[in-house]
């Protein structure tokens, strides 16, 4: 649950901070810049914990999974 809780927070203060620096400049597209930019960082985050946590065998599987589920998702 810790872990939730950090990737929840992470991208809070992330598109909360990128949004604020790029509305001034970009209006409402800075912030759908700032949130396309945090969950591609906290994406990479998540897949990079995975490696030093599980090992390369785990994370890749992990990957396969969700690469699967998304893929029938967008068949539907």
């Amino acid at each position: 649950m810790a872990i939730v809780a950090t990737v929840q927070i992470a991208t809070l203060l992330l598109v909360l901070g990128l949004g604020i620096l790029l509305l001034g400049q970009l209006g409402a597209l800075g912030m759908g810049v700032a949130w396309l930019v945090t969950h591609t960082a906290v994406a990479i985050g998540v897949v990079a914990g995975s490696l030093l946590r599980h090992g390369s065998g785990q994370a890749l599987d992990l990957l396969l999974d969700l690469a699967s589920s998304s893929a029938r998702v967008v068949a539907l």
